[in-house]
């Protein structure tokens, strides 16, 4: 498995808008109801929102699509392409990636546009608004039946999900730890951000918990005979008895 909290999303967030920012969209495709890959030259951006490995990241080996291209596609490319990322945040410390975009449009004027990224499991969802967050379309629908907390469908503003109000993890002082955490379960109720298996590398002392959320970056897959065990943005310790490979990015 591929594990990604909100506090591991900040790691991916910045790696994208470091290498995004400034880059002009030159292509799209979409290969199925729920894979996008948007070109930058040679750099590629592909976003899944496959409910079993939701996420957004960058290759260079991305084939060109011989998939019929879908709606949602057809306004991608009418409303991004030849457009320019000027940033890529991430929505307070959820699984939400937001990539900001600016464009001229047919008769010269600027465009502001955002492509938002659920990166939420069996939620996952992949949306395009203008500026304002007013939803152009979306990838995956749903039916007020099926999502009767939030109505997400074109002409109307996108609403970020409701979530239980927690403090975030750079917020966390040593007083609000010793009051507030006694065990990973205490983290995961009442800190923004981090998820059940952070929760297990820094629910010790508050002195871990800071060590954990200023570390930096180090990808690393775990496997045992060739299958992958698990896989995230830095190392964890429960899984250091399988082999393991580091990476760069």
């Amino acid at each position: 498995m591929l594990y990604i909290d909100g506090f591991l999303l900040s790691f991916l967030k910045d790696e994208l808008n470091k290498e995004l920012s400034g880059k002009k969209i030159g292509k799209i495709f979409q290969y199925d109801n729920q894979n996008i890959s948007i070109f930058f030259g040679k750099t590629i951006l592909n976003i899944s929102i496959n409910p079993e490995l939701p996420i957004a990241y960058l290759t260079t080996g991305k084939e060109e699509s011989s998939f019929t291209p879908p709606n949602f596609c057809l306004t991608l490319r009418k409303a991004l392409i030849n457009s320019i990322v000027t940033s890529v945040e991430q929505f307070q410390n959820d699984r939400i990636l937001i990539f900001n975009f600016s464009a001229i449009d047919e008769i010269g004027e600027k465009r502001s546009y955002k492509l938002i990224v659920e990166l939420m499991g069996k939620h996952s969802n992949l949306f395009l608004t203008s500026s304002d967050y007013k939803i152009i379309d979306l990838l995956k629908r749903f039916s007020i039946e099926e999502n009767s907390l939030r109505i997400l469908m074109p002409g109307i503003f996108y609403k970020f999900p409701v979530i239980t109000k927690k403090r975030g993890f750079r917020e966390i002082d040593e007083q609000f730890f010793k009051e507030a955490v006694t065990n990973d379960k205490d983290i995961i109720s009442n800190i923004e951000g981090i998820g059940s298996y952070s929760a297990k590398q820094c629910c010790s002392s508050f002195e871990s918990f800071k060590n954990y959320i200023n570390q930096p970056a180090s990808p690393v897959i775990y496997s045992s005979n060739s299958e992958l065990k698990f896989a995230s943005f830095i190392p964890f310790a429960e899984f250091e008895k399988y082999n393991k490979k580091a990476f760069n990015s």
